[in-house]
């Protein structure tokens, strides 16, 4: 099961489109209301996609203290903060079989890739 963490606390059960696929980038940047995501390995075979640019925007996103101490939990850097919505999942949601075999990780899109998606 994945779940979205919004930063007002609340969570959401959510589905990859293709259960076979899982995640695909343009459903990630949806979900995470973003351009660029990250993927932080935060145990239990699960990772948490955020935004890696939230820091940089001009007008920040709130910060999502679920998410942060899920990540301190994990062993994030002390003080540090994840801003805006998170998405966190196993392989099984990603379409990956281990987190050796991401086919997510390095994949950018392009926009004519999300056009299709």
């Amino acid at each position: 099961m994945a779940t979205l963490i919004k930063p007002d606390g609340s969570e959401q059960e959510v589905h990859p489109q293709d259960a076979a696929a899982g995640f695909q980038l343009a459903e990630l940047y949806r979900l995470v209301e973003c351009d660029t995501v990250q993927a932080i390995y935060v145990g239990d075979e699960r990772t948490m996609w955020c935004d890696e640019e939230a820091k940089l925007k001009k007008v920040l996103p709130a910060v999502n203290d679920k998410a942060t101490r899920l990540l301190a939990e994990a062993g994030g850097l002390p003080g540090d903060q994840v801003l805006g919505n998170v998405l966190v999942c196993t392989p099984d949601d990603a379409g990956q079989e281990d987190y050796n075999t991401d086919p997510l990780y390095g994949k950018r899109m392009d926009s004519a890739d999300l056009e299709e998606n």
